[in-house]
């Protein structure tokens, strides 16, 4: 082992050990101790080693380290506290915020989901919440049975007309209030073959003092009830 002294300077000094023989290579620091501590390089292992005696000899490895103390290391919390400006509150205020650039979660971002099935998403400009489809079908109930003969429409319900088996008439109400509404619509797509009749019944239809004849193929409809000067008018 040879011995060394000082290397000082400015200028960048390459330091060999061995003189590219093969072998362990160390460093010793104080070297008139008992037990000096050491430095090497492992020519089996190819790693660098220290030993704190010159007896028992361990890898300098990369430090993975984790926050739990699993790799032996742990970061001292209470030593890190108050540490420039990001106190441990600040921290924590940080990690439970919502805001952007955090990732979000749709409970975040939306109103309470709970009890809103089948809602629509809805906003005033300002703020979000959840709106109520209109589950009558655009303000009509619709009947379940088909009508295949002349009747008197009642406000606020929708039909299904089928003219197939001939030509009926559908009587508008009578007496009808202004907002009142009424719907068909033909299911057999027969119409222009067996043509249906609506009877206005006393009031007008889009401003005219005349019944109305639908012979248009599949037709449906929605009449809307505006007043007496323009009667009922399709929607």
């Amino acid at each position: 082992m040879g011995l060394f002294g000082d290397i000082k300077g400015t200028r960048q000094n390459t330091f060999e050990i061995g003189n590219g023989q093969a072998g362990d290579k160390t460093l010793v620091a104080r070297n008139g101790d008992a037990n000096p501590p050491k430095v090497r390089y492992n020519d089996t292992t190819n790693l660098w080693q220290y030993s704190n005696d010159g007896t028992m000899w361990n890898d300098f490895t990369p430090l993975n380290h984790d926050h739990n103390g699993g790799d032996g290391a742990q970061i001292d919390h209470v030593n890190l506290a108050n540490k420039g400006t990001n106190t441990h509150a600040t921290i924590d205020a940080h990690l439970a915020s919502t805001s952007n650039p955090h990732s979000t979660t749709a409970d975040q971002v939306l109103p309470s989901q709970t009890g809103n099935s089948g809602k629509f998403l809805t906003t005033n400009g300002t703020t979000a919440s959840w709106g109520t489809p209109d589950s009558s079908g655009g303000g009509v109930s619709w009947e379940t049975s088909v009508r295949s003969s002349s009747f008197t429409a009642i406000a606020g319900e929708g039909y299904l007309l089928d003219t197939s088996g001939g030509t009926f008439n559908m009587t508008l109400p009578l007496s009808p209030s202004v907002g009142d509404l009424v719907a068909g619509r033909d299911i057999a797509n027969s119409f222009d073959t067996n043509n249906l009749s609506l009877l206005r019944n006393g009031e007008k239809i889009e401003a005219l003092s005349e019944d109305l004849t639908d012979n248009v193929e599949g037709d449906y409809f929605y009449l809307l009830y505006t007043g007496a000067t323009y009667g009922w008018r399709f929607v």
